[in-house]
């Protein structure tokens, strides 16, 4: 048996970034932008303004992005600015069960570094602690809750995003002569 693999790019993070939506909280939405990178050809740059207050200062972005099938995983290619964020995805699964996926580390690297998303880490919502995770699966937007600043520090930086891909893994069996 041998084993081969697909990657399907889901979001490339190039084209159509205007069909993502950015919500906020504590944030200072009139100048945090989703827009093409000028510094990373190819990629995507969130570029965001909070004061901190002591409480959590998150942007959402929101965009449905359909996966079809069962990856054995997800990649996303993540560039950090050494302040400590902490990522977290939502989706629903084709029962409509919400689903969250925490990245199990918060993301303060400066250099790119990709980002793998094994559904172990899949956490069903509160409100339906129970439910089983069943394909396919459409994402519907990204928590970044944003690290950084000491209180009434106000911080203007960007992070970057890239290539949002599903890999998926497949038995090959040998043609065996008859």
């Amino acid at each position: 048996v041998e084993v081969d693999s697909a990657i399907l790019v889901l979001e490339d993070f190039e084209t159509g970034l205007d069909l993502w939506e950015l919500d906020g909280t504590e944030m200072d939405m009139f100048t945090t932008r989703f827009l093409a990178s000028a510094d990373f050809p190819g990629a995507a740059k969130l570029r965001y303004k909070f004061t901190r207050s002591g409480g959590s200062s998150v942007v959402s972005m929101q965009k449905d992005i359909l996966v079809s099938g069962s990856p054995d995983y997800l990649t996303f290619r993540f560039k950090g600015n050494g302040y400590s964020h902490t990522l977290m995805w939502y989706f629903t699964d084709i029962d409509n069960e919400l689903f969250r996926l925490l990245i199990p580390y918060s993301s303060s690297n400066t250099d790119w570094q990709t980002i793998t998303l094994p559904w172990n880490y899949a956490q069903a919502d509160w409100s339906n602690p129970g439910a089983q995770l069943t394909f396919p699966i459409t994402f519907h937007h990204l928590d970044v809750y944003l690290g950084g600043g000491d209180v009434n520090e106000t911080i203007l930086d960007s992070i970057y995003f890239d290539d949002l891909a599903a890999e998926f893994y497949m038995d090959v069996s040998p043609e065996v002569p008859v």
